[in-house]
Formats: C-alpha cells, structure tokens, sequence
C-alpha cells in the first residue's frame, strides 16, 4: 500500500465554513453580550446562562460538525461519527455507497453510516454525480488493491466492482439480456411485473 491510501474526509468545505461562523458567533458574539449584560448592571444568572450556552453551542459545533470524518490506511476503514467510531478491515467490506445519511461503508456483519459525507435525496432522484460519489470511487479504487478485479488474460475481459452512480445503466444491461434471452421462460404477458419494474428505470 501506497501513502495515498492514507486519506482523512471530514465535512464538505461549505459545511466547515458554516459551522466555523456559528462557532465564532457562539464563541465571541454570546460572550459580548453577556459581559455587556454585566456591566449595565443586568441580573447576574443572565451573563451566566449565556456562558453556558456558549460552551454548549460550542461543543456541538466540534461534535457534529468538525468532529466526524472518515479515515482509511492500508489495513482499515474508520468511520468517526459524533458518537460512535466504527473501525472495518479492508478485507471484511462488501459494502461502500453514498446514502442519505451518510456513506456507507459495510461488511457481512455491520453496516455504518459516515456521516460526514453525505448525498441529498435531490441529488440522487436527479442522479448527480457529487462528493458522495467521488469519494465512494476512491474507496472502491482503494478496496480493489486488496481484492483485484477478475481479468482473463486469453480474452482481455475484466470483471470489476459496480460503481454506485452505474445503477442504472447495470438496469438496462439487465433488461436487455432479460428481454433477449428468457422471454421463452419468462413471457412478458405472463411475468408483465418484471419487464415493468425494469422499464420504469430510465
């Protein structure tokens, strides 16, 4: 394994630049004003709960927004959540996926989310090719060091892992072959479900 293998992912940059602002608001604007407060003679228990809701405000910054990252070497797969760390041998993983709530990353036994890296609904009903999806590559590049795609040397053929964003076009391809090669076990007019789920994918 090579030093790229070696790679840290954290929260999107317009994500980080958010939650920065909120923890310079929190950490100096709420500090202000409860010294002003203070000084204008205001109830002390005032000044005193915004001190506290700073040093909240402020470690829910760190925790949910600078906290979590997905980090990867040459041996493992760690997904840092604000709560819970995940650790997975590279050998172990089936599974890396953009999702909802963040990347998948999984093994026969246990699925994680990342948190840190996510994709929208939006971007996924539109089919976009985002962040989420650039990173999912990396790491199937990276899982494929450790389990090598099949290639038959004779013909040149290469049977490698599906990339997420490929869905639908491992659709068609299976439409196709369903509609060229087993219409005589399966007729459309008897089996009309599984012709119709397959034409309803672009």
């Amino acid at each position: 394994m090579t030093n790229q293998t070696r790679r840290v992912w954290r929260a999107g940059p317009a994500t980080l630049v958010l939650v920065w602002i909120f923890a310079l608001a929190a950490g100096v604007a709420v500090p202000v004003l409860a010294y002003l407060i203070y000084q204008q003679g205001g109830a002390p228990w005032i000044p005193g709960a915004l001190v506290v809701l700073t040093v909240l405000a402020l470690v829910y910054a760190w925790r949910f927004g600078l906290h979590p990252k997905l980090r990867v070497d040459a041996e493992t797969v760690q997904v840092v959540n604000p709560f819970r760390r995940h650790e997975f041998d590279w050998d172990d993983v089936t599974l890396i996926a953009p999702g909802e709530n963040g990347l998948l990353i999984g093994t026969e036994d246990e699925v994680a989310e990342a948190w840190c890296i996510q994709k929208s609904n939006y971007a996924a009903r539109r089919g976009r090719f985002t962040r989420a999806d650039r990173v999912a590559h990396e790491l199937l590049d990276i899982l494929d060091l450790h389990d090598p795609p099949l290639e038959d040397e004779e013909t040149g053929l290469r049977i490698r892992r599906a990339r997420p964003d490929e869905s639908r076009l491992l659709t068609r391809l299976e439409r196709a072959a369903s509609e060229d090669a087993l219409t005589h076990i399966f007729p459309p007019e008897e089996h009309a479900f599984q012709y119709a789920y397959l034409a309803a994918v672009p």
